[in-house]
């Protein structure tokens, strides 16, 4: 058994995407919440055989649910609204630049929102010639900058404004969390942070990105934790994109895995919470009573 733990998990070729459903149940204060507060899910990404991972909190669950289903409904909009404008579902439109300054953006939209768009294409295109034997892939960048070249740049304009387009969206972000048990002789402790980001420019619109490193921390009063990210070192980044069935999957095995879960621990809950009850009123009734004298 090699995963054990592991609710979903998306492979590719070199990385690989999973989360894990580490839950354990409430049993002293409150048994009826079911999970204790060391349930968890674990993200995780292995990329060149090095594993990164973040910790996702059950309460969170909930809004990446919300944030996710608007996501993806803007994401059926703008789907609709290509397969409608058949006019412009061409390359010099459709098109994405993959790498670079220019990323998820179409040769059109550099033309239209770049000061010097005309001249960034007309460089684009022969970097992409000059590399065309390596990558083959380039020629359908450079037809559709070839294709946009014939067109004016108002009527270029104007069909830009009349695509549906949105800001990339965050769906969850967690911010520094210190592992002070994993703290280096130097003093520096173990960070990670996490973004999962829906781009509806991408043909994987979602981005899941988990940051490593290490930074000094100060135990303040009361316990918060503050960590000195501007002196952090050794810092890894894995990044894996999903499409957007992908990352519905995911969300939707942790709801379920997390139902689960509740349902079949509930009522264990439940006895707990009434055996407590029955054994609090017994003793109480067999407390001795005061008398006046």
């Amino acid at each position: 058994m090699k995963y054990p733990f592991d609710i979903v998990s998306h492979v590719r070729t070199n990385k690989t995407f999973s989360v894990e459903a580490r839950f354990s149940q409430e049993t002293e204060e409150s048994p009826l919440k079911v999970f204790n507060h060391f349930s968890r899910f674990v993200a995780t990404i292995i990329q060149e055989k090095k594993a990164l991972t973040c910790n996702i909190q059950l309460e969170h669950l909930a809004r990446i649910k919300k944030n996710t289903d608007f996501a993806y409904n803007r994401y059926l909009e703008t789907k609709t609204a290509d397969n409608i404008d058949s006019e412009h579902n061409t390359p010099a439109f459709t098109e994405k630049f993959n790498t670079g300054a220019l990323k998820g953006m179409s040769a059109a939209e550099v033309l239209v929102k770049k000061p010097d768009g005309k001249e960034l294409l007309r460089e684009q295109y022969s970097f992409l010639k000059k590399n065309l034997e390596k990558f083959p892939g380039n020629q359908k960048l450079m037809d559709a900058i070839k294709e946009v070249s014939k067109y004016e740049f108002e009527d270029v304009k104007n069909a830009i404004g009349n695509i549906s387009s949105y800001a990339p969206m965050t769906i969850y972000e967690i911010g520094v969390r210190p592992l002070i048990r994993k703290t280096r002789e130097d003093g520096k402790c173990l960070c990670y942070e996490c973004k999962a980001t829906w781009d509806y420019a991408k043909n994987y619109p979602v981005s899941f990105v988990i940051k490593n490193y290490y930074a000094p921390f100060e135990k303040k009063e009361g316990g918060t934790i503050n960590v000195n990210i501007k002196q952090k070192d050794a810092e890894v980044i894995h990044e894996f994109s999903m499409t957007a069935s992908e990352w519905l999957d995911t969300v939707e095995k942790m709801s379920m895995a997390m139902n689960a879960y509740y349902m079949i621990n509930f009522n264990k809950g439940l006895k707990m919470a009434e055996d407590y009850e029955a054994s609090r009123r017994k003793n109480n009734e067999n407390e001795p009573t005061s008398s006046a004298d």
